[in-house]
């Protein structure tokens, strides 16, 4: 019996039990290659909206470079879930989440949807609330839950005003891409008390009392 006679089954005895239905979990029941298609159509059909385009790394296109921006900088795709992530440094596991696929699941008579959302447009499904965006094709919710959110991001954040800050400590480390002069929030955001500005290894580095805050430029230098 092959996973979809697998899934075959699962959907028919689910269906007797109600209408709504689990689609898969994150990585299950879904090929790679199908989702990976469909954001490499996506994206050629919508490179222009963004501001500085992504290229692929590989042919794999997982990971993504974009023109014009440290190549530091970079997205990394999961289409397990499918998943969108911005990593700081190539020698840093920090990232940004952009958006994901937490739960899928697909009810007969509004679409398929996202009952894992917990951001301003949804609530949990768990309470009882029924507030979703309910999509006709899987395809769909994956284009307008998580790809175009890539297109957010990026004209959001990669702007002339910006750099990419990492933190290091001896416990933890995190990163941020946050405005040249906002040490205040900086400060708030990586619990620091104070700051100085030293020059080290090529970049920059932000001092706290207990930790370092390394300083990058987000765009690549224009020869």
């Amino acid at each position: 019996m092959t996973k979809n006679d697998i899934r075959k089954k699962y959907h028919k005895k689910q269906n007797e039990w109600g209408y709504i239905i689990p689609v898969r979990s994150a990585g299950s029941y879904m090929i790679e290659s199908k989702v990976r298609k469909l954001f490499r159509k996506w994206l050629k059909m919508n490179i222009h909206h963004f501001n500085y385009k992504p290229y692929a790394k590989n042919s794999m296109c997982e990971v993504y470079y974009f023109e014009g921006i440290t190549k530091h900088v970079r997205l990394l795709m999961d289409y397990r879930s499918p998943e969108a992530m911005i990593y700081h440094h190539e020698e840093s596991c920090n990232h940004d989440v952009i958006q994901y696929i937490g739960w899928e699941k697909h009810d007969k008579d509004k679409g398929y949807y996202d009952a894992d959302r917990v951001d301003d447009n949804y609530e949990h499904y768990s309470e009882g609330s029924e507030h979703f965006d309910y999509y006709p094709t899987q395809e769909e919710l994956y284009i307008t839950e998580v790809f175009e959110h890539i297109i957010t991001y990026v004209n959001e954040n990669f702007v002339e005003e910006n750099q990419v800050y990492i933190l290091e400590s001896e416990c933890y480390s995190s990163s941020q891409i946050a405005p040249k002069t906002d040490y205040e929030k900086l400060k708030k955001h990586f619990g620091g008390t104070s700051f100085c500005l030293s020059m080290s290894c090529g970049s920059d580095k932000l001092k706290t009392n207990e930790e370092v805050i390394h300083v990058y430029d987000l765009f690549e230098e224009v020869e």
